[in-house]
């Protein structure tokens, strides 16, 4: 396992270096916006998982690298990002407006939180390829991603509606072994993280992804 990881890390590590050595070679690169990203990390037996489909850092803390010469000034930014800060980060670079609709904000303006949500779709399929997400219907009359995350620097905070969730402290524990979920002294963090993933919700482009669980 760890040894086909490190191999495409080297694989990709080389094919990356040789785009950015033709683009010296060229004179292109003065001129060209590189976004290097994943769209998922992967647990390498980390609480004894592989693969991804959780929210551990392992699977949510993803490769985000850009190179714009004359443009961006090498550095190494700590603050909290989504993908979708991506585009709109993009289009700025380049001197393009942004579109009302499209989502997101500047890579380096600075988020409190960030929000993630996962569902399986073969869990709700049987198994089989058949993934189409219908607008109002969802995936097989599923509406709802079955699992939200929020982050802020310290906190993570994973809700499973109808089944509990929990709460790291990152600071403390940065390996996530810990859940605080059910600790008495910490319920009105989870409340107030819990308000943070419904104002998300309300306030995103597709409301129909609230379930009526999720109110309550």
């Amino acid at each position: 396992l760890y040894r086909s990881y490190y191999g495409a890390v080297s694989m990709v590590d080389h094919q990356v270096g040789r785009i950015l050595d033709e683009l010296d070679r060229s004179g292109k690169a003065g001129h060209t916006l590189v976004i290097f990203t994943s769209d998922h990390g992967a647990q390498l037996l980390e609480h004894g998982l592989t693969d991804k489909n959780v929210f551990f850092e392992s699977s949510v803390h993803v490769p985000l690298l850009v190179r714009f010469p004359g443009r961006l000034a090498p550095t190494v930014h700590r603050g909290l990002a989504e993908q979708i800060d991506v585009v709109p980060s993009a289009l700025e670079w380049c001197g393009l407006p942004v579109p009302p609709r499209v989502q997101g904000q500047g890579l380096f303006r600075g988020r409190d939180a960030v929000f993630a949500e996962n569902i399986i779709p073969e869990v709700i399929t049987g198994g089989n390829n058949d993934f189409y997400y219908t607008p109002g219907e969802g995936v097989k009359g599923i509406r709802h991603p079955d699992a939200k995350m929020v982050r802020t620097s310290r906190w993570k905070f994973n809700y499973y509606p109808g089944n509990g969730g929990e709460l790291y402290d990152l600071q403390e524990d940065p390996g996530e072994y810990r859940n605080l979920f059910a600790d008495p002294a910490r319920q009105a963090l989870v409340r107030e993280m819990k308000d943070r993933l419904l104002d998300w919700l309300i306030t995103s482009g597709e409301t129909d992804q609230i379930a009526p669980r999720w109110l309550l």
